[in-house]
């Protein structure tokens, strides 16, 4: 486990905040993180990870800054907080479960090759364009790395995407999710999609009443089911 001891360390209402500001133009995307675990069996609980470096301008270059990189296998985190703009949380590989767990951020906020379970966690996009949640890597289709989102809430301020192709494989499950309407039924996935699939089961908007079916009509891409969990 490796953090940036000269961030801070502070006592946070749910726990321990630790915060770092280091970007990709510093150290590059993967090694700006203000904690990197590399030791597989890690647990981390009441603690938030962030990334206080500026909100990316498309103006500034290497401005991508990670909160967290997780690359052990077998991690759980419990009641967690991952706070910053583009890049904030690096699921790099490994086997992991995130359980009521806070997400925030603006672009592949949640990115990498790990297989993961993301349970009752609550995504929040900040961005002030179009965001993009998701952006999972498979260069080889015999891996079986993906991101899994159950029972989670989307929710926000900016417009955003559930996810993009990183590498040519991504794979992504939106299962029994609540989707504010901070993401466009019409334009839910990138056009870059890759080769492989996304999966979405069940979503619903804001309204109790309402349904949203995010059907980018891209190969690919596949509804399962038509559910609301209201």
């Amino acid at each position: 486990m490796e953090s940036n001891l000269d961030g801070a360390v502070s006592t946070a209402e749910a726990g321990v905040k630790i915060c770092f500001d280091g970007t990709a133009a510093q150290y590059c995307t993967v090694y700006s993180s203000t904690m990197a675990v590399e030791s597989d069996y890690f647990v981390a609980v009441n603690i938030e990870f962030g990334n206080t470096a500026p909100m990316p301008d498309g103006k500034r270059e290497g401005a991508q800054a990670v909160a967290m990189r997780i690359s052990g296998d077998k991690a759980a985190f419990y009641n967690c907080k991952f706070t910053g703009y583009q890049d904030t949380l690096c699921d790099d590989k490994g086997k992991h479960f995130f359980k009521d767990c806070y997400i925030q951020g603006t672009v592949d906020f949640i990115f990498g090759n790990g297989q993961s379970l993301y349970l009752d966690t609550t995504i929040r996009s900040v961005s002030n364009g179009i965001g993009v949640i998701t952006a999972h890597a498979i260069e080889n289709e015999s891996e079986e790395s993906g991101f899994t989102f159950v029972h989670c809430s989307i929710i926000d301020i900016g417009k955003t995407k559930l996810g993009r192709a990183w590498k040519q494989r991504p794979r992504v499950i939106f299962a029994h999710t609540y989707v504010d309407t901070v993401v466009s039924s019409t334009e839910g996935w990138s056009v870059d999609m890759g080769d492989d699939l996304f999966i979405i089961e069940s979503t619903s908007v804001g309204d109790p009443g309402q349904v949203l079916l995010v059907e980018p009509n891209l190969l690919g891409c596949y509804l399962m089911k038509k559910r609301n969990r209201f």
